[in-house]
């Protein structure tokens, strides 16, 4: 906003730094760090403070607020376990008075900000005309309303939730067409987005398996256990699964597509560890499409090194289950 209302600010060198910043994968990729170290370290407050002079500083010095979408990402997944506010209301940091000033004030802040910016595009007439999802955002919210119509506990408070979800949702959603210059972004942005939020929670959901009660004495996991501060396992496994089309992308894109193929496989099987039915299926469609799709559109050598890293993932998938089928079995006994 200040490059608008100082034009000296565009031609300088910190301006164009910071938005060059703002606008490559390493922005995302320093979110997402911040959110697992909040979520390992209980520092939710620090990382808090540090996505605040991200916001700020990204608002005021950039010409949009797309510094603000990695941050509405992975905020919500920064809580640690040891400040869920469902298992400990009495202990949870989340739920003392001193946590609430400070990020209610952080919020206002941005809030102010976010609404100025917003208005200094659609004065400057810069982005205009309907959201290209709205179609899709309609069916959606008809979804929302209807979904559990035949079910003998849909009632209006079942109406009034899914309402309030797909508004929740069209809000983001319509803020961020409106506040992006989507035109002047790089295609790979998104893509990068997910591959970092995917990877951050590769690191939590490994973490998940040191809290105490995960194992029983015969061997197998107690899921009601796995959870984040954020989350429960299912949670946990859906967001994981929606990350791995980003690595078919970059599977695709990348001199080393490869590598990222591995990565997908790697999203895969932090999927299963999150031990939820649900995003396990949903979860091995989603791979299996994606790694049909980086096959078939990379080209020559990466096409050979795409298929040789599945067939190697599905040999080893093989060989795990032929060597340690009985420890597998005790390991997702909940499953069954």
């Amino acid at each position: 906003m200040l490059a608008e209302a100082f034009p000296k600010f565009e031609s300088s060198a910190f301006v164009q730094m910071l938005r060059a910043f703002y606008r490559s994968a390493l922005y995302p990729f320093a979110v997402a760090a911040l959110m697992v170290l909040a979520e390992f370290f209980s520092i939710e407050l620090p990382v808090y403070y540090l996505y605040f002079v991200f916001a700020v500083a990204g608002l005021l010095f950039t010409e949009d607020a797309l510094c603000l979408l990695p941050i509405a990402c992975c905020a919500y997944m920064t809580v640690s376990p040891e400040n869920n506010p469902t298992f400990y209301p009495e202990t949870s940091a989340l739920l003392q008075p001193y946590f609430l000033l400070q990020t209610g004030f952080m919020v206002l802040v941005c809030l102010l900000l976010m609404v100025g910016q917003l208005i200094l595009l659609r004065y400057d007439g810069k982005k205009t005309g309907i959201p290209a999802l709205s179609v899709g955002f309609v069916c959606l919210g008809v979804g929302y309303l209807l979904a559990g119509s035949y079910s003998p506990y849909y009632a209006a408070d079942t109406i009034l939730f899914g309402l309030i979800e797909i508004a929740s949702l069209v809000a983001v959603y319509v803020y961020f067409f409106y506040s992006v210059r989507w035109e002047t972004v790089e295609k790979s942005y998104l893509p990068a987005l997910f591959l970092a939020i995917g990877i951050g929670l590769l690191f939590e959901i490994v973490d998940m398996y040191t809290l105490p009660g995960v194992f029983s004495e015969t061997g197998t996991v107690n899921r009601g256990a796995l959870y984040t501060g954020w989350a429960s396992y299912n949670n946990i496994g859906c967001v994981e699964a929606m990350c791995i089309p980003a690595t078919c992308y970059f599977a695709v894109k990348s001199r080393q597509g490869w590598a990222y193929s591995a990565l997908g496989c790697l999203f895969l099987l932090g999927v299963c560890l999150t031990q939820s039915r649900g995003s396990i299926l949903f979860g091995s469609v989603v791979f299996f499409l994606s790694a049909v799709v980086s096959v078939c559109m990379s080209r020559s050598l990466s096409r050979l090194k795409n298929l040789l890293v599945y067939g190697l993932f599905a040999v080893g998938i093989a060989i795990a289950y032929y060597c340690f089928s009985k420890q597998l079995e005790l390991f997702f006994a909940s499953l069954v």
